[in-house]
């Protein structure tokens, strides 16, 4: 220490204590993965089969404001329908609204909705009061990682600094920080969490092997790490936004058709001869997420300058016979229902169940 007190004379009194805590405590290592305690934070299709896949190997901590769906997960019931009454009760899972139950976590993954305001501006308040928890009960060591859908750049300059502010820790020091973006694909029994790959990435590479490791517990088929967070998070938006415009595209083309008296179905597959056509058909943009994330793109294009809008022309009404053939969701039936096509809008089976809006009217973004 003698060493230590020669080596920082003349420095702050504050800055003497920062270097003299860094020479007196390591770094904490990585929990172990095949074992670490878990917790998620929020429950809602994202959340919960989450929870349930890491509670195989641990006990894990579901998480959740709403204090009657924490009932309903103890009473064995998941509204969402991911996870069935069997899965759930086989869980070793701690369901609370105490976020003081966070601090027995050695990981912290949050689920959280991120939706757009009545300006379909991105609406980051659950996330940011999520931060704000994490920061009150956090423990040294603990990796804290992000599933919902952003706009590059907000896990390090939006909720970084919030959890390090709260806590006053440091990440990369006492704890650390990963992203890896949800790929859930809501009401398909045939694509479920474990059978969709998925991207992981760290704050460094010791950070992302940590967490290839991790979710190896719940996804077999396979993880692919993203050079940066925010190359993760990129990929994620990217992906949604491009079902988003093409299917808006193939809509659009349906009603052209319609108009010519040319079978849409009969165009795709004459054009789907070609390697490289990619099979998209108009219909219903299923899920929250597709319908809402665009706008978080285009806000982040705006603020460094570049002069996007999200248009959203409405596509005239087409039958019901023409729906019939042209759904993107098994679940979506036009039999006994009245159906209508517009260029993009949000489809969402029970969507009342769900934690996340679900806007079915394009608006513009203004």
């Amino acid at each position: 220490m003698k060493s230590a007190l020669n080596l920082r004379a003349g420095t702050g009194a504050e800055n003497f204590t920062d270097h003299l805590r860094l020479l007196d405590d390591e770094p904490p290592s990585f929990p172990n993965p095949e074992t670490a305690h878990v917790a998620v934070i929020g429950l809602g299709y994202v959340g919960l089969p989450l929870a349930v896949g890491f509670s195989a190997n641990s006990r894990a901590i579901g998480f959740e404001i709403n204090v009657q769906k924490v009932e309903e997960l103890r009473g064995g019931v998941d509204m969402t329908g991911e996870v069935t009454p069997q899965e759930l009760k086989g869980a070793d899972i701690e369901f609370t609204t105490d976020p003081h139950q966070l601090s027995n976590a050695d990981v912290i993954v949050v689920c959280v909705p991120t939706p757009v305001n009545s300006h379909n501006r991105p609406d980051y308040s659950p996330l940011l009061a999520a931060s704000r928890t994490i920061g009150s009960h956090i423990r040294r060591g603990t990796v804290v990682v992000f599933e919902s859908t952003v706009d590059p750049g907000t896990t390090e300059d939006k909720c970084l600094p919030i959890i390090e502010q709260v806590s006053g820790f440091k990440e990369g020091i006492e704890f650390f920080l990963g992203y890896s973006p949800e790929r859930i694909n809501p009401a398909d029994p045939t694509r479920k969490l474990p059978d969709i790959k998925k991207i992981v990435a760290g704050s460094t590479p010791a950070v992302a092997d940590f967490l290839e490791k991790l979710y190896s517990r719940v996804v077999k088929a396979g993880l692919f790490k993203a050079s940066s967070i925010r190359v993760a998070e990129a990929a994620k938006i990217l992906e949604n936004t491009q079902r988003d415009v093409n299917i808006a595209l193939m809509n659009q083309m349906m009603a052209l058709f319609d108009k010519m008296g040319i079978q849409a179905s009969d165009v795709i597959a004459a054009a789907g001869s070609k390697w490289n056509f990619h099979h998209y058909r108009p219909g219903l943009v299923g899920g929250h997420c597709i319908a809402v994330d665009p706008y978080y793109l285009v806000d982040a294009g705006r603020r460094l300058g570049l002069p996007w809008t999200w248009s959203l022309p409405r596509v005239p009404s087409t039958s019901r016979r023409r729906s019939s053939w042209s759904r993107n969701s098994k679940r979506c039936s036009p039999r006994g229902s009245k159906a209508c096509m517009a260029s993009r809008c949000s489809y969402w089976a029970g969507a009342s169940r769900k934690t996340a809006p679900t806007p079915a009217t394009p608006r513009p973004f203004r």
